[in-house]
C-alpha cells in the first residue's frame, strides 16, 4: 500500500455555490405551473437526483406536463442562473492552492454528465482536479 493522500471534494455546495442557483431557477420554473414550494418542501429535493427531482416534483404538484417538456425548461432555467451568477464556494481556490502540493485531489458529484460537461467547460474543473 503507497502513502498516497488524497482529498476528495463534492462539487455542489463544497466547490462550487449552486444551492441558491438551483432554486431560484427551480422557484421560476414551478411559478410557470402556479406552484410556491412550500418552505417545508425545499428539504425534499436537496441532494436527490435529477430523475428524482423532477418525477417526484411532478407527483407532489401535479404538474400536468410531459416529463421531457418539464425537465427541459428546468435545465434552461438552471444554466441560465449558472452563466449569471456561478462561482467556486468563498475560499476554495486559495485552500487549492495550499493543500494541492501536499495532496492529490478529486471531485465526486452526483451532477448529470451533461451539466458536469457544462460547469467543466465554465469553470474549468478537469484542470484543478487531478481524479
Amino acid at each position: 500500500m503507497s502513502n498516497c493522500r488524497l482529498i476528495l471534494f463534492d462539487l455542489d455546495g463544497v466547490t462550487i455555490n449552486t444551492e441558491h442557483l438551483y432554486a431560484r431557477a427551480e422557484t421560476m420554473l414551478f411559478a410557470e405551473y402556479g406552484v410556491t414550494i412550500p418552505d417545508n418542501d425545499w428539504k425534499l429535493f436537496r441532494g436527490c437526483s435529477e430523475e428524482i427531482f423532477y418525477s417526484l416534483s411532478m407527483d407532489r404538484y401535479e404538474i400536468k406536463e410531459e416529463r421531457s417538456v418539464f425537465m427541459k425548461k428546468g435545465r434552461d432555467l438552471i444554466l441560465k442562473e449558472f452563466e449569471k451568477h456561478l462561482d467556486f464556494m468563498p475560499g476554495f481556490k486559495g485552500l487549492i492552492k495550499k493543500i494541492n502540493k501536499y495532496y492529490k485531489i478529486g471531485l465526486v458529484t452526483a451532477t448529470p454528465e451533461h451539466m458536469f460537461r457544462w460547469l467543466d467547460k465554465k469553470l474549468h474543473l478537469c484542470s484543478i482536479f487531478e481524479h
